[in-house]
């Protein structure tokens, strides 16, 4: 799963760089926008990606990283490894903001965080 993030991220920042070149064909004040947000989108999944290459590469050459049981899980203790907890904490959130396309409206941040949250 870690080597397709190669041609997502090169599709990602092709997606990045045409965004730059069709400012060019819209009006100025929507150009601005556009720009803006998609400038956003991309740089929230390119996190993403980044997010989930580097923990994946540290699970495989630790060989799994660092590990703890967690006692109270159901079905009695259980192995937690640290960079999948660390890449599903910060990944999940990320991609709920660019899932629900957060950065599409100029919108108060009481609204943006209602559109965020489950």
């Amino acid at each position: 799963a870690t080597l397709m993030i190669v041609p997502a991220v090169i599709a990602e920042a092709a997606c990045l760089g045409a965004s730059f070149m069709n400012m060019k064909l819209l009006g100025s004040s929507l150009a601005a926008d556009v720009q803006t947000h998609t400038t956003a989108q991309s740089i929230g999944t390119l996190m993403v990606y980044v997010l989930k290459a580097g923990t994946g590469l540290y699970i495989w050459l630790a060989a799994g990283g660092i590990v703890h049981t967690d006692a109270f899980a159901l079905g009695g203790a259980r192995p937690v490894y640290f960079a999948r907890f660390f890449q599903w904490s910060l990944g999940v959130p990320d991609l709920v903001l660019v899932s629900n396309f957060l950065f599409l409206g100029n919108l108060p941040m009481d609204v943006s965080l209602r559109r965020g949250s489950p």
